[in-house]
């Protein structure tokens, strides 16, 4: 669906929340492509969420690993660093 992307670009930041999450487009993705990563992290409310539906993905839209990095931006807030397909890397900020 999404044509074919610099490989690790930063495409989606997505901010994880107890009650709600919203995605942001940081690699000028059109409305369709945002629209549809909207509606493949909706339900995405933990980490554990995440890693779940990232060992669900098929072969070949992640890498073999779900989580890239983790980024320490304090004692309290941490980006996770999640690739995923066609060279798209969405970023989730964890409180």
């Amino acid at each position: 669906m999404f044509e074919q992307r610099a490989a690790n670009r930063i495409a989606v930041a997505a901010f994880a929340g107890i009650e709600n999450m919203a995605v942001t487009n940081r690699a000028n993705l059109s409305s369709v492509e945002m629209a549809s990563i909207e509606k493949e992290v909706a339900d995405h409310r933990s980490l554990e969420q995440v890693l779940r539906w990232g060992l669900s993905q098929t072969a070949g839209a992640r890498l073999p690993q779900v989580i890239a990095d983790v980024i320490v931006q304090d004692e309290y807030s941490h980006d996770v660093i999640v690739p995923w397909r066609a060279g798209l890397v969405l970023v989730y900020g964890a409180t």
